[in-house]
């Protein structure tokens, strides 16, 4: 199959879909600047923090404070996609499946 110019073939059984087609809901993440960092808050997930194979990782991760961080929008639940769409070279295109509800 050339998609996009590149030649690949899918696993058996597998199908091309467009994302919009799989998904229920898709919303962009918040920046939120190092000057509203708190000591003890809510964590708040960055680039860096979708580590390699699909792993969460936790070293380095912020806290921001439970006023801006609208837990009932962006609360994680299991089955999640997180996908890094910003950034530097090496941290486009890292996605996660978040595996169990997170008040991140």
């Amino acid at each position: 199959m050339a998609r996009f110019g590149i030649d690949w073939e899918l696993p058996e059984g597998w199908q091309v879909k467009e994302v919009r087609t799989l998904v229920r809901e898709m919303k962009p993440g918040f920046a939120c600047s190092k000057n509203r960092m708190v000591d003890e808050g809510v964590p708040h997930l960055c680039p860096h923090n979708i580590g390699e194979f699909g792993r969460l990782e936790l070293n380095g991760l912020v806290q921001i404070p439970e006023s801006i961080a609208d837990l009932e929008t962006y609360n994680l639940r299991a089955g999640d996609v997180l996908f890094n769409n910003t950034n530097s070279d090496e941290l486009v295109g890292k996605t996660i499946v978040i595996q169990e509800d997170l008040p991140f």
